[in-house]
């Protein structure tokens, strides 16, 4: 997939934070420009080729190890927003729609 290394060190928090369903730096500096999650869905379609959903062994407070399903990647700190705007975002995003569709073709279930 054609990401940009900035597109894709965005989209690793923004794609953890939309799968725990929460709020997070990534999400308000999206809302801050317009953006909306549904207006990325390809992107973040693409950065699941880039860095694939997998199981991480963590460890809780407790001292607990356990296992958990991931998508994305947390940070410490958000990288800087890509897109200069919101529709920067959508176009981007809507260019990717074929390529991710034909990606998506020649996987095998």
């Amino acid at each position: 997939m054609p990401l940009t290394p900035e597109v894709s060190a965005f989209l690793g928090p923004t794609v953890a934070e939309y799968s725990d369903i929460q709020r997070g730096p990534a999400s308000l500096v999206l809302q801050d420009r317009g953006i909306r999650f549904d207006d990325l869905v390809w992107l973040m379609e693409a950065y699941k080729f880039v860095d694939p959903p997998g199981i991480e062994t963590v460890v809780d407070p407790h001292g607990v190890t356990s296992d958990v399903f991931r998508l994305g990647r947390h940070k410490e700190t958000l990288p800087p927003i890509p897109w200069a705007d919101a529709e920067a975002a959508r176009k981007r995003n809507r260019e990717l729609e074929a390529e991710v569709c034909k990606r998506r073709e020649g996987e095998t279930p």
